[in-house]
């Protein structure tokens, strides 16, 4: 494959991973305090777990440091089960909220307008011409959002636990509204040269979503030509899953290198539960001399019944320590609240031609070294 060919298949890769998050909140930076009390409603209310939630303003739902947000947010709006629309005064007069509605309306997506005080049914216009909304302020309207959420979430119904906090969101909901900044107003020839651009805006990004469907089928058709293990390496290289992997098995392998070589594998023992104790006769890998050593740099210990253990509390060995722990997690299948796809353990049993199982010595000797 030529150079320019992968770098193009690369750069479509990119483009077109889908968003793991199942809820985009589309809002106004202005009402990040009334989006924070809804989103929070979400998550106790019905039970709606953060990583499902994308939220620019809110932390932990928002955009990783070092990413580019315009690209970042255009990722994140490609696919989620349903884009909840907070339409407020700071909503309409923001240009990249009425972006985010414009895309959403582009990529047919389920949507769940949420009318802020003073917005109302009138201000619906446009592409939400037509499309039920729902008004914040009311009691029965906020229990039809939970219900169309538990059905194209598939989440379960908690009544009682979602009527609590909903009574609490409705008591606090007149302060949030009265602390909401009231959006700037420009002149009509600034409107109109406004409304050209979001147009525009909404040419362009149709365009682009028609090139991106071109790109999807171009590279199922590449998987289908190519030879198979080619395709296979590729899609390692632009996987997420394989940067993560990478990055923390070259972490702890650093760390280790900075430790002697039976420290290294008192390490091994130590951390995936096996004893490591003093033999009758030492090899070369493991003389007296080589403990005793290590023993007395205080990288190791040795109990009365001789079995070798970490000294933990020595900082280079507890940072090693906390470095494979990370790695570990990662080959249990889940780091943080991320869960590892099944198709990278896939292949990286083709790759190395072992299982990827973190007491494996091979897993070790291949990832760290030893």
């Amino acid at each position: 494959m030529r150079m320019r060919d992968k770098q193009t298949m690369a750069k479509a890769s990119r483009k077109i991973k889908a968003s793991t998050k199942e809820v985009f909140v589309s809002h106004a930076a202005a009402d990040e305090l009334l989006v924070d009390a809804f989103v929070d409603l979400l998550e106790t209310g019905l039970g709606l777990r953060a990583d499902r939630i994308f939220c620019s303003s809110l932390d932990g739902m928002g955009i990783p440091s070092g990413k580019n947000f315009k690209d970042y947010i255009r990722t994140e709006i490609e696919s989620p089960k349903v884009v909840i629309l907070m339409l407020s005064p700071n909503y309409f007069a923001s240009q990249f909220c009425l972006c985010e509605l414009g895309a959403a309306w582009i990529l047919a997506h389920a949507v769940i307008p949420i009318l802020i005080p003073p917005s109302d049914f009138h201000d619906m216009k446009a592409v939400l011409s037509g499309v039920q909304g729902r008004r914040i302020a009311e009691n029965s309207d906020l229990s039809e959002i939970r219900d169309e959420l538990v059905v194209t979430l598939g989440l379960e119904q908690k009544t009682a636990r979602w009527e609590a906090k909903k009574r609490q969101f409705i008591e606090k909901l007149p302060m949030l509204l009265d602390e909401l900044p009231n959006p700037k107003m420009v002149d009509s020839a600034r409107y109109e040269e406004l409304q050209s651009q979001y147009e525009d805006g909404v040419n362009e990004l149709t365009q682009a979503y028609d090139q991106l469907d071109d790109l999807k089928r171009q590279l199922e058709a590449v998987k289908k030509l190519k030879d198979a293990e080619e395709v296979a390496e590729f899609e390692i290289e632009e996987s997420d899953d394989w940067d993560t992997f990478a990055i923390l098995c070259q972490e702890a392998k650093s760390c280790l290198n900075k430790l002697p070589l039976i420290v290294r594998e008192v390490a091994y023992h130590e951390l995936t539960n096996r004893e490591y104790r003093v033999p009758d006769s030492w090899g070369d890998r493991t003389s007296g001399d080589s403990v005793r050593e290590a023993e007395q740099e205080d990288f190791l210990e040795i109990d009365s019944n001789g079995e070798i253990l970490l000294n933990r509390e020595d900082p280079t060995v507890s940072f090693c320590i906390s470095a494979v722990n990370k790695a570990a997690e990662f080959a249990e299948g889940q780091i943080g609240s991320h869960e590892v796809d099944d198709r990278f353990f896939e292949q990286y049993a083709e790759k190395y031609g072992h299982q990827l199982k973190f007491a494996s010595k091979r897993f070790w000797e291949t990832q760290f070294d030893l």
